[in-house]
């Protein structure tokens, strides 16, 4: 009897998924012609019902309770996908399609991290609790639900530059063995400027789009760019948590979302200044590095959305340089 409930289940689940995708490709033939709406508009709304409908449908029904495996979400995502590709391509106008599938692409990532909220906590907490950065933790525990790693990067770094935009306003934990690596090249300062030039521009923006083009083209413009400056807000907020942390046995690079990595200090072979950074090195500074690494062997640093570069040079900005200079040294004669 059991067992037949649990089929009767996967089967209403699949029934329920095959529903809502023909619901919208209904829509898309009835309505996108003879609505009001534009058509866009009806076009977007079957994308995000193919995606992020159908994936809650079959999670709620079979998945949650063990009914179907895990991988028949990834099938329904993958096929939402689809099917939301092809009824984007009914909308003219590309700007709007390329807009609409990010949104779909969001939308399933949001309901992948939804059904599998409970692993993703558990593996978070377990490399926080090892020493590793949020970016780091958050990064392996959304690989460890078996998010492509390239995939994980990049909605980590996404939830991490938003979470620090809310969260980021605190006073940084003073700790004299970290370096900041922002302030003395003048980075908030030009961010500051640019986020009130992004504001300043999407405002007239605006009122041009909605009064000759499209009222939802200028308030999916407004929206890109208004994310645009949440992006340099949580940049600046994540560069101010980070810096270059002097460790007993590594030098370890928190360099906001930007770039990280962890160099013992067996590995380095001399810690010079420069004004500049030399060519070939990787350029982990922020607006021009005053202090370079020069390494034994190549080294791993991994940079924006998981980017990976390897490197016997590594050049940096620090703020306090002479200071950093110097017990940066002493740990390596120590080592």
């Amino acid at each position: 009897m059991t067992s037949r409930r649990i089929e009767l289940r996967a089967v209403l689940a699949c029934a329920a998924v095959v529903t809502i995708w023909i619901g919208a490709w209904l829509t898309i033939q009835l309505f996108a012609t003879a609505s009001p709406m534009p058509r866009s508009a009806v076009a977007l709304a079957a994308a995000i019902d193919c995606v992020a409908t159908a994936g809650l449908a079959m999670y709620v029904l079979a998945i949650r309770g063990g009914r179907l495996p895990r991988w028949a979400l990834g099938v329904t995502l993958a096929t939402g996908v689809g099917l939301a590709r092809v009824f984007l391509a009914r909308v003219d106008d590309p700007t709007r399609v390329v807009t609409a599938a990010m949104i779909c692409f969001e939308l399933g990532m949001l309901v992948l991290l939804i059904v599998r909220g409970r692993r993703i906590r558990t593996h978070w907490r377990s490399e926080r609790a090892a020493g590793h950065s949020a970016l780091e933790a958050l990064t392996a525990a959304l690989v460890a639900v078996r998010i492509p790693a390239r995939v994980a990067s990049v909605v980590a770094t996404e939830l991490v530059l938003l979470g620090t935009v809310v969260t980021g306003w605190r006073r940084p934990v003073a700790r004299p063995t970290r370096f900041t690596t922002h302030r003395a090249t003048g980075w908030p300062l030009y961010a500051g400027v640019l986020i009130f030039l992004v504001l300043v521009e999407t405002t007239v923006l605006h009122l041009v789009l909605a009064a000759y083009v499209s009222v939802l083209v200028a308030w999916l413009m407004t929206a890109m760019s208004v994310y645009s400056a949440l992006w340099l807000v949580g940049d600046v907020l994540a560069l101010r948590h980070g810096g270059v942390v002097i460790g007993e046995r590594e030098l370890e690079l928190r360099i906001g979302v930007r770039w990280r990595g962890r160099i013992p200090w067996a590995a380095i072979a001399s810690i010079e200044e420069v004004d500049g950074a030399p060519e070939g090195a990787i350029d982990a500074s922020v607006l021009g590095a005053n202090v370079v690494l020069r390494l034994h062997a190549p080294h791993p640093l991994l940079g924006l959305f998981g980017r990976r570069r390897e490197g016997t040079v590594i050049a940096l900005s620090i703020d306090e340089r002479e200071a950093f200079v110097a017990a940066a040294r002493a740990a390596t004669l120590r080592t």
